[in-house]
């Protein structure tokens, strides 16, 4: 088996075909490391881009009961 991998012959039949070829070839990812490390990225990456669309939006502000009172009171008396 090993002497296949490393025949020239068979490299360069194999780079030749590869290269006529539409299909881009990509190395698929051997451990398990890898693949943990790669869905990790992803997630962190859609994360930050919700981060950024949820700050963009403008939202109402929820005020309490107290916090209204508060105002109110401050409002009124002119600020003690």
């Amino acid at each position: 088996m090993e002497a296949k991998f490393n025949n020239k012959d068979i490299f360069e039949k194999t780079r030749e075909s590869q290269l006529s070829s539409k299909r881009v070839y990509k190395k698929a990812r051997t451990g398990s490391i890898e693949r943990a490390a790669q869905a990790k990225i992803e997630r962190d990456n859609s994360r930050i881009e919700t981060l950024v669309e949820v700050e963009e939006k403008p939202y109402s502000r929820l005020v309490s009961f107290y916090e209204n009172e508060k105002a109110n009171l401050l409002s009124s008396s002119g600020g003690i």
